[in-house]
């Protein structure tokens, strides 16, 4: 669509009309583009949703199908390790006593064969060498086994007997029972005993006619010659431990009840043989649905491992799994997708049609508007988001003295005096709202003169412009700034007048305490000399008289002025007393946070134990007004301090370099210039900055101290010389 670009005009009809960018045909596709753009996306969007929900739906699949396959296989090893534990178990019968008689291995054995009902026997299976055949039955029998006799008979090299077994009741058949004669335990015992592990069977026949289980076997060694070093594991090489385990039972134990998760899956457990043949030794209830040629969407395998051996747990997912409706979301959320998408764009066009009927409306609202517009006093005007003038109405010419052509195009901060005021009106404008209105006041010049200007600036975003309104309000402020002018003179003429009597009298304290020094010393001379006795002239005596007397009235005129000083004064207001100067800067920190909000960092650099004499509640309210007043607008927040103590003319001096700006620099130059005209000079005084370095100044006066401060320029501060009395004066 051909944009028309915004050109500086001088209407603010105008400007309206290219802030909307709106016509009124809106169904050829250059005026509705918008709404199919935002239908083509919707429908990119509701492809998106459909992958997205499909993805989703398939993660929440695999989370399930995980779940449940992890709860089997978790129930199926915590299963194996209890059996592990009992051969384990009872393999340290032999490992702690050197001989393991009957009635210890049937104490140990009984509990875990009726604990764990998947443990069919537990069995001691000791090798037996031919020629200790005879020796090895006799010893058998005298345990009890009165009737022990091997099983199969025949006659072979080595011998795997079984000797004790647990519970003997349901397993007399297996005492004496030669597990070599089985192949497929024999090989499990070899690898046992060669490798000093626990070894387990295949899944087999164990019982007649259809019992399946496996032998768990665990090698038993010569504990003595492990402990004289032998390593040969053939030579000290004594039995196995072996628990022979029912596989269904073991299976069904293991899985126990079931949990709601083995209903929404399928699975068998398949062993392999030492010919590779596989065998399902076990499967879910639900196993027959594999035989109904569905294909199941998820599958997988674990495996289980059981001592040296490893069974194959196959899992498959039931038909439906998850849900018809589960599988249905995606198409389902791209069918939405369709529909918000037609009636949202549909809803678009609808705003685009109505939009242009209310410009056509405002347009002629503002025709009928403009004679007021073009007769205002006020300032009604546009600006960029950059703050350049845009549009004006013909008001500027009567208050900047400028034309609307001459100011379109510049900077609203050219015709602003002071810097904070400039960076105020960006604080505005940077702000993150969408569309605000603030209202601030500024101060220009037109021809020398100083003009004061209220602005109402409303912000918009989404039109890339401010709308502002300019009042003269320059009488109000001038009538404000004499009212306030004149109470700062006041309060300023209070604090010099106090300052003049604190001055009389201490000046009246330090004349009587000198006379009564003076006339002390001379009476008391005088009166010796009237008590001498003398044997000169009467006369003589006469005049040395009335000097006393003299002396005397001198003295009381002299008490009466010290009496009259101290009953006129305000110096009881006063109260000096000895300061730290480190405590005393912990004092002014924390009450600059209490009453002016602000946290000041002090550091004092040099004289922390420095002290002097002063007024602590005037010193340090005279500390804050003054610091708060310098730093005002200033970046920095750290104030140093260096302290000297001077003992040879009994004072103490202090130096504060305090951050400045370039308006407390101007106020500290009007300062050091009329020191003697401060009450005319307030009317320069900008932010009763020079109020307060000339109230603090007097403050400092009265404690009997001085002041002196200094710009060095906006990057080194200012700098302020305190000085106040070390000792306390005389009273």
């Amino acid at each position: 669509m051909e944009e028309k670009s915004l050109t500086p005009t001088t209407t603010y009809e105008e400007i309206l009309k290219q802030a909307s960018q709106q016509k009124s045909f809106i169904f050829k596709f250059s005026r509705a583009y918008p709404a199919y753009i935002i239908l083509l996306l919707m429908i990119m969007l509701s492809i998106g949703g459909w992958y997205v929900v499909g993805q989703k739906v398939n993660s929440d699949r695999s989370a399930a199908f995980d779940k449940a396959t992890t709860s089997i296989m978790n129930r199926l090893e915590f299963k194996y390790r209890n059996d592990y534990q009992v051969l384990q178990s009872m393999r340290s019968l032999y490992d702690n006593y050197v001989q393991v008689v009957r009635d210890v291995f049937e104490l140990y054995g009984t509990i875990p064969t009726r604990t764990y009902t998947s443990i069919l026997a537990i069995l001691y299976v000791p090798r037996v060498y031919q020629n200790e055949l005879e020796n090895y039955i006799l010893y058998v029998r005298s345990q009890g086994y009165y009737e022990y006799s091997i099983n199969p008979p025949g006659n072979r090299d080595v011998y795997y007997l079984v000797e004790y077994v647990v519970p003997l009741e349901n397993n007399m058949h297996r005492s004496g029972w030669d597990l070599a004669t089985n192949d497929i335990i024999k090989i499990a015992i070899e690898k046992a005993k060669n490798n000093n592990m626990v070894t387990a069977t295949e899944i087999f026949e164990i019982r007649s006619p259809d019992t399946t289980g496996f032998f768990l076997i665990s090698p038993v060694y010569d504990r003595d010659a492990i402990a004289k070093g032998n390593q040969n594991l053939n030579e000290i090489f004594q039995g196995v431990i072996a628990l022979e385990i029912d596989a269904k039972t073991f299976f069904e134990t293991a899985l126990g009840t079931g949990v709601a998760t083995d209903t929404s899956i399928i699975f068998q457990c398949i062993d392999i043989n030492k010919s590779g043949d596989t065998t399902i030794v076990f499967e879910s209830e639900n196993a027959f649905l594999l035989e109904t040629n569905f294909v199941p969407l998820l599958t997988d395998t674990r495996i289980l491992n059981i001592a040296d051996r490893e069974i194959l747990v196959k899992f498959y997912s039931i038909p439906n799994f998850g849900g018809v409706l589960q599988s249905l979301l995606p198409i389902i959320t791209f069918i939405l997708g369709l529909l918000i998408s037609v009636g949202f764009s549909a809803f678009i066009l609808s705003i685009i049609s109505s939009r242009a009927r209310a410009i056509d409306l405002a347009e002629r609202m503002t025709r009928s508007q403009r004679r007021i517009l073009e007769s205002s006093n006020d300032i009604i005007a546009v600006l960029t988001l950059d703050g350049i003038w845009k549009s004006m109405n013909p008001a500027c010419k009567k208050i900047f003295g400028l034309s609307p052509q001459e100011m379109i195009g510049k900077k609203f901060d050219e015709i602003l005096i002071y810097e904070d005021e400039k960076q105020n009106f960006y604080r505005i404008i940077d702000q993150p709202k969408e569309e605000y209105t603030e209202r601030i006041d500024t101060q220009i010049s037109v021809n020398g003169e100083i003009k004061w200007i209220s602005w109402s600036l409303t912000v918009s975003k989404n039109d890339g412009y401010i709308y502002c309104i300019g009042r003269d309000i320059t009488s109000e402020k001038l009538a404000e700034e004499e009212a306030a002018l004149r109470n700062r003179q006041n309060q300023l003429a209070e604090q010099m007048a106090r300052e003049v009597s604190e001055f009389k009298t201490f000046f009246m304290l330090k004349l009587s305490h000198q006379f009564r020094n003076l006339l002390t010393s001379l009476m008391g001379y005088l009166q010796l000399l009237s008590q001498k006795v003398y044997d000169s002239d009467e006369e003589r005596d006469n005049f040395v008289e009335l000097a006393v007397q003299s002396s005397e009235e001198l003295f009381t005129f002299v008490s009466d002025i010290n009496e009259i000083a101290l009953g006129s004064s305000d110096a009881g207001k006063i109260d000096l007393s000895f300061i730290n100067l480190s405590r005393f800067i912990e004092h002014i920190q924390e009450n600059f946070l209490k009453y002016k909000g602000k946290e000041i960092k002090f550091e004092i650099i040099d004289g922390k134990e420095a002290s002097f004499v002063a007024d602590s509640g005037y010193l340090s309210q005279s500390f804050i007004e003054l610091v708060d007043a310098l730093m005002d607008g200033s970046n920095s927040n750290e104030v140093k301090i260096n302290a000297q103590e001077n003992p040879y003319e009994a004072a103490t001096e202090l130096q504060l370099l305090v951050p400045a700006t370039s308006r407390s620099i101007k106020m500290v130059d009007i300062y050091n210039e009329n020191q003697n005209n401060l009450i005319n000079t307030l009317k320069y005084d900008k932010k009763d900055i020079l109020l307060k370095i000339a109230l603090t100044a007097s403050n400092i006066r009265m404690m009997n101290g001085n002041m002196k401060i200094d710009a060095l320029g906006e990057k080194d501060g200012i700098i302020v010389q305190i000085t106040l009395p070390l000792n306390k004066p005389v009273e």
